[in-house]
């Protein structure tokens, strides 16, 4: 895909919103983005379906946000926990100009992909880590979800009636954000 960002090279290991999001903007603007996935643990939007009550076919290919938040992108399934799986992604870094995640400072930390880390792979590679909670303070082992963040960053969530069901909102301040500044990087 030709595009202003033709020829970056970006790896992503996330899921959910925030990485997802933002690299899918990138991968729009014709970043090539490869994207990892568990072999151990799918992406939660990939059972996301449309049709909440149907339940034949391939569960794993029914998300429709999987679909929407993966398009213009390579994928990946790699097994992390063997070192097999670990040298083809520490080979991709090589070879590549961003790195990706949205994990907790723990998941990447066993996976030794921390920032020094992967500078002795690439040294002039860019990381762009979304933790939600940061890397210290009395939350970084505490998984980033929307809901929960929202609520113990105080941002006010929609009020509801016991009738009404809460929906999910397409305002995603944080992948916006991490794309701007993905961009800015030298």
């Amino acid at each position: 895909m030709q595009g202003p960002l033709a020829g970056v090279r970006i790896i992503e290991m996330g899921q959910l919103i925030a990485i997802p999001f933002s690299m899918k903007m990138l991968a729009d603007m014709g970043a090539q983005v490869i994207r990892l996935e568990s072999t151990g643990r799918l992406e939660s939007y990939r059972s996301d379906s449309v049709y909440k009550n149907d339940i034949s076919g391939e569960f794993w290919n029914k998300g429709a946000n999987f679909y929407e938040q993966n398009r213009n992108k390579l994928g990946v399934t790699l097994d992390l926990s063997r070192p097999e799986g670990l040298g083809i992604l520490k080979e991709l870094i090589r070879v590549s100009d961003v790195f990706s995640e949205n994990f907790t400072p723990r998941v990447i930390k066993n996976f030794g992909l921390e920032y020094e880390d992967i500078r002795k792979i690439k040294p002039d590679i860019i990381m762009v880590s979304s933790t939600g909670y940061g890397f210290y303070g009395p939350w970084p082992t505490t998984e980033p979800l929307a809901q929960p963040l929202k609520v113990r960053l105080g941002l006010p969530i929609r009020q509801v009636t016991p009738i009404e069901t809460l929906q999910s909102c397409p305002r995603f301040p944080t992948p916006t954000t991490l794309q701007v500044n993905t961009l800015s990087l030298p």
